[in-house]
């Protein structure tokens, strides 16, 4: 039986954690996107150098700090960042159009979230008053009234079956007068957008596509 001395153990465990430490080193690298594993990308000597330990990627051996050591460490993140930075840079090229389509998601604020159907014309400006002041700054500038605008006596998060809603003799919907008083004889949400669009921001609504039930069970007329 091969019994190892407890100082060639030592060795050999730090020779393992070392080798650890090397890997993980690279993996964190090519996750950042510093040095690359690809054999065809000069990024390959930097990852190759590390994780054997020993050498440099112009392929000369040089003493590297012992394994397992700070100055490890140190030196092949040192290595790495210059490396990679001087032979790996790619080729600047010019950004697509498309990419300024949108550079980022649409920033706003939807009446679902905190007032579910209930939502009234006073708390649409209370939140335009202050998004146009704390969050326009910051790139935000929806606002969005959502779903039920048009029934008088929305109540909560759910629907009222067969509830009567405000509509015209051609089968649209309109707002409900007694939560948007603004949109009364026939004016509609223009005089909200109107209050909206002078801060600055942008207004929305929700609105489901097709044709009412009610329209149907009324058998409106179509305009046109």
């Amino acid at each position: 039986m091969n019994i190892l001395h407890p100082t060639a153990t030592a060795a050999r465990q730090r020779t393992t954690n070392s080798s650890r430490m090397r890997v993980g080193i690279v993996r964190r690298l090519v996750s950042r996107g510093i040095i690359s594993e690809r054999s065809d990308s000069p990024g390959f000597l930097v990852a190759h150098a590390i994780q054997s330990g020993v050498g440099t990627p112009c392929g000369c051996r040089r003493a590297l700090p012992r394994p397992g050591g700070k100055g490890l460490l140190a030196v092949l993140l040192g290595l790495a960042v210059v490396i990679s930075t001087v032979a790996e840079s790619p080729p600047s090229e010019p950004v697509p159009k498309f990419w300024r389509w949108a550079e980022r998601p649409p920033m706003g604020w939807n009446s679902w979230d905190c007032f579910a159907t209930t939502v009234t014309e006073a708390q649409t400006k209370a939140q335009a008053d202050y998004l146009a002041r704390y969050l326009q700054p910051h790139g935000w500038e929806y606002i969005v009234v959502d779903i039920q605008w048009y029934e008088p006596n929305a109540q909560s998060f759910e629907y009222r079956k067969n509830a009567q809603l405000a509509m015209d003799e051609f089968g649209r919907l309109w707002p409900a007068t007694n939560r948007f008083p603004s949109s009364v004889g026939g004016v509609g949400f223009k005089a909200l957008a109107d209050y909206v669009h002078g801060k600055g921001l942008k207004f929305g609504i929700h609105l489901m596509r097709g044709i009412p039930r009610q329209a149907v069970r009324e058998n409106t007329r179509v305009k046109g």
